[in-house]
């Protein structure tokens, strides 16, 4: 995430540099938000690498809202500890699987991200149908890419109907995604709701042993007060 520049301010004071004053700094990181295609020689200028780091994260947020083909050359001509970053922000924007092929440790969670959108804008509604987007990304059908299906066509639903998953064609990885979703919705109401406690009893658990569980552990810590 990019610091704001009245953050980058008050952090500065207290780095010293002969040739790298605090008015330097923020003046190149406006002149990168200005002419973002110069971002490389522009940031390379900065000697503190911390605010370095941030004038690149700054420039590939302004030039991916303009050209993703001059981005993906920011990229490659980034330090090697943003690369990963970079191309990950860039995939996010152009939704494109080559982009996120030139990661490593993000790769597969980078993917994810991308079929997640993918079936959000399709608006699927059907196993199916979201196994036609994987393989538009050419990804198989492995357990994270049916958690990302399961998941989203379960949302769809204001109660988590996890005794849907008996019927489909992958029930441990709908069951899997049935949990994940149950558990973002109880801390949403907890951290969302001034009164989570009324608001409980519309989150039924259908005598499921997890949810079952979850369910129970939400009331006695949060309602037993």
């Amino acid at each position: 995430m990019s610091l704001p520049l009245f953050v980058l301010l008050f952090l500065a004071c207290d780095k010293e540099s002969d040739n790298n004053t605090v008015q330097f700094t923020v003046q190149t990181i406006e002149n990168v938000r200005t002419h973002p295609e110069q971002t490389v020689s522009l940031c390379r200028k900065i000697i503190d690498l911390d605010y370095q780091e941030q004038c690149f994260l700054i420039g590939l947020d302004v030039l991916r809202e303009k050209s993703i083909e001059q981005t993906a050359l920011l990229c490659q001509e980034s330090p090697k500890t943003l690369q990963e970053e970079c191309f990950f922000r860039l995939a996010e924007k152009s939704l494109s699987k080559e982009h996120c092929l030139q990661l490593e440790l993000l790769q597969d969670r980078c993917l994810m991200h991308l079929l997640n959108r993918r079936i959000v804008e399709r608006r699927i509604t059907s196993f199916e149908e979201g196994a036609l987007v994987a393989e538009e990304y050419s990804l198989p059908l492995h357990r994270g890419t049916q958690n990302v299906i399961y998941h989203y066509l379960l949302s769809a639903d204001k109660i988590v109907y996890i005794q849907k998953c008996k019927k489909e064609e992958y029930p441990q990885a709908c069951e899997e995604a049935a949990i994940t979703l149950y558990l973002r919705r109880l801390r949403d109401l907890e951290v969302n709701t001034s009164e989570p406690c009324q608001a409980i009893e519309k989150f039924p658990h259908f005598d499921h042993a997890r949810l079952k569980k979850e369910h129970q552990y939400f009331t006695d810590r949060v309602c037993s007060k």
